[in-house]
């Protein structure tokens, strides 16, 4: 994947983020019944920022990630 990344990189001016998924959201239908909202929210939360990843930061630097002119 970094060879890709690496390519388009060189060609196009983005960010590349990844890591929101599928198992987060059925944990979330899953848990709803048993857990209250509030905590079901703090835990996913939680989860969510273990799952993210700026993968430009990861490549290149954080530095050089932050200095992206992309802008969202």
């Amino acid at each position: 994947m970094s060879i890709f990344i690496r390519f388009l990189s060189q060609e196009y001016s983005f960010r590349h983020l990844t890591g929101i998924n599928l198992p987060l959201l059925i944990e979330a239908l899953i848990s709803r019944q048993f857990v209250p909202i509030g905590d079901l929210t703090s835990t996913l939360m939680q989860n969510a920022a273990s799952t993210f990843i700026d993968v430009d930061e990861m490549m290149y630097g954080k530095q050089e990630a932050d200095d992206s002119t992309v802008g969202f």
